[in-house]
C-alpha cells in the first residue's frame, strides 16, 4: 500500500481498485491528470465513471472537497505563518527570512467574507445592463403570464408591480 492509499484508507474503500486509486489521487492532488496516472487510466475515464456510477460521482465530489480543503489549509499557512527562505551573502547562507503571502490572504478573506472584501459582491444578483426596477417589472410580468396560464383567467392587467425592496 502506497502513501496515498494510507492517507485515505477507508474513505473510498468500497470502490474497485482503479476507481479507488483515482479518488485517492484526486483527493490528494486535486488534479485529474495526476489522479489518472495514479490509477493507471486515461484522463477521460473518470468522466465515464461519473456519468454511469452515481456513487462514484458523489465520491468524486467528496475527493474534490478534500483536495480544496487541503489547498485552503496550505494557502492559510503561507499567508499567516509564512515560509522560511534562506538568505545568501557572497554565495553562502547567512540566515533566514520569513515571507508571507499577502495575495493568498486576500483571496482567503474575499472567500470568507465576500460582502466585506470582494470588489464585485452583491447580495442580490443584478445582470449587467439592467436596473433593479426594470428587472422587477420583468419578473412581475412573467409571473402574471404564468398565473394566467395556470388558472385560465387573467389577473388585473392594470395592477402595478410591487416596489423593489
Amino acid at each position: 500500500m502506497d502513501e496515498t492509499s494510507k492517507d485515505f484508507e477507508g474513505e473510498f474503500s468500497l470502490f474497485p481498485l482503479k476507481k479507488r486509486r483515482f479518488l485517492e489521487g484526486y483527493a490528494k492532488t486535486g488534479s485529474v491528470g495526476r489522479a489518472s496516472l495514479h490509477a493507471g487510466v486515461s484522463r477521460r475515464t473518470h468522466l465515464t465513471w461519473k456519468a454511469k456510477d452515481r456513487k462514484f460521482a458523489v465520491a468524486h465530489e467528496e475527493a474534490l472537497t478534500i483536495a480544496v480543503d487541503q489547498m485552503e489549509q496550505e494557502a492559510r499557512r503561507r499567508g499567516v505563518e509564512g515560509t522560511l527562505e534562506t538568505v545568501y551573502y557572497a554565495g553562502r547562507p547567512v540566515g533566514e527570512i520569513r515571507r508571507y503571502s499577502d495575495v493568498l490572504l486576500i483571496f482567503l478573506l474575499k472567500a470568507a467574507r465576500p460582502e466585506k472584501y470582494r470588489d464585485n459582491y452583491s447580495s442580490f444578483y443584478e445582470p449587467p445592463g439592467i436596473d433593479r426596477e426594470t428587472m422587477m417589472q420583468n419578473i412581475h410580468t412573467k409571473l402574471q403570464r404564468l398565473a394566467r396560464q395556470q388558472v385560465g383567467s387573467s389577473p388585473d392587467p392594470g395592477a402595478t408591480p410591487p416596489a423593489p425592496r
